[in-house]
């Protein structure tokens, strides 16, 4: 079959006639297609020429619009019909009054961040998409949350500040899922809130941690510097760790979050950098040697988790010249006395 001209896409409300066409569409993408002839006002059909190619789902809820499900034909993807699709709907629901786009996605997070989609914070969507059925079957560990601005308003902006407690809660929502699902962290279980809290309090007066965010306050990413160790001799030196939320990857934000961090840690007056990274981690290595770093070694079979022994690589970047007789290195300039600190998230 020939695929069909972009310019042929209409959409439509969806009829009881188009069942059939929606189950077929939806299978295998979307969740809880079975109850669709009772919520049938919910979905619009994309159609090419007389074919139906694409279905989606999108649930008012005031004056936002709940993606629920975005599914376009398997014969017709490569013809940019998923642009065109979600395209169509965005102005379907900027006619309708909706200010605001937000969708639950596991796979499908590079293409509605290539339209502009940004990744949120789950605890930070409107309560109303909360209570809906649909917002609470998705795994909060894998279901990312993103939003998409329809009032002309900046959907996006990173900025980089100095982290607070206050950040806990979304500090933990990025590196939570880490520790869980992944060889990444030497954690076997995330911490408290409260713990989480106290490792960014204990740190602060000593050395930098940072926060990426949006112009809302939605954290996408952080970044810090923890002591090498606690011996006298090793006060110049530092272990460096940056994490980025899921689905806000490879749009450098972790290469900002390093860069600060780094430019920091040197007006403060420490000389050596260290990172540590578990392999395979092919990200975190490009992201490393971007910021200057240069492996060292690695450590064999250092850390065991989930089930299999890991290789630990160690990454050093020399911050600035090595004097015969260093200065001491200075805290934050408004913080105060030094405290002890702990390795904190991502050790």
């Amino acid at each position: 079959m020939a695929e069909a001209p972009l310019h042929q896409m209409t959409l439509r409300p969806a009829d009881p006639a188009d069942w059939p066409a929606i189950a077929a569409l939806t299978q295998g993408c979307c969740p809880r297609t079975t109850d669709v002839p009772e919520r049938l006002e919910t979905w619009l059909l994309g159609e090419a020429g007389a074919e139906v190619v694409g279905a989606v789902e999108l649930e008012p809820v005031g004056d936002i619009g709940f993606l629920r499900c975005v599914a376009v034909d398997r014969r017709h993807r490569s013809a940019g019909l998923g642009k065109e699709l979600a395209a169509a709907v965005e102005s379907f629901a900027r006619s309708k009054g909706m200010n605001e786009l937000c969708l639950l996605t596991t796979a499908a997070v590079p293409f509605f961040a290539a339209r502009g989609y940004r990744v949120d914070n789950r605890a930070d969507a409107p309560a109303a998409v909360q209570a809906t059925p649909a917002f609470q079957a998705g795994n909060p560990d894998t279901a990312v949350f993103m939003t998409l601005r329809l009032d002309g308003r900046a959907n996006h902006a990173a900025h980089i500040r100095s982290a607070t407690g206050e950040d806990a809660n979304a500090i933990l929502d990025i590196y939570g899922p880490i520790v869980r699902h992944t060889a990444l962290s030497s954690e076997t279980e995330p911490p408290s809130v409260d713990e989480m809290r106290a490792r960014i309090e204990r740190a602060l007066p000593e050395l930098p941690w940072l926060v990426s965010h949006d112009e809302r306050g939605t954290v996408s990413g952080y970044a810090f510097a923890s002591r090498h160790r606690e011996r006298a001799a090793y006060r110049w030196t530092v272990d460096t760790s940056i994490c980025v939320r899921q689905g806000c990857r490879e749009q450098g934000i972790g290469r900002r979050l390093g860069d600060e961090l780094l430019k920091q840690l040197v007006q403060r007056g420490y000389r050596q950098a260290f990172a540590r990274v578990v392999l395979p981690n092919e990200a975190s290595i490009r992201l490393h040697r971007a910021l200057g770093f240069e492996s060292v070694g690695v450590f064999k079979s250092a850390a065991f988790k989930n089930g299999a022994w890991r290789d630990v690589s160690w990454w050093q970047r020399q911050l600035q010249d090595l004097p015969p007789q260093p200065a001491e290195p200075v805290p934050s300039p408004q913080a105060g006395p030094a405290a002890p600190n702990t390795r904190p998230a991502g050790a």
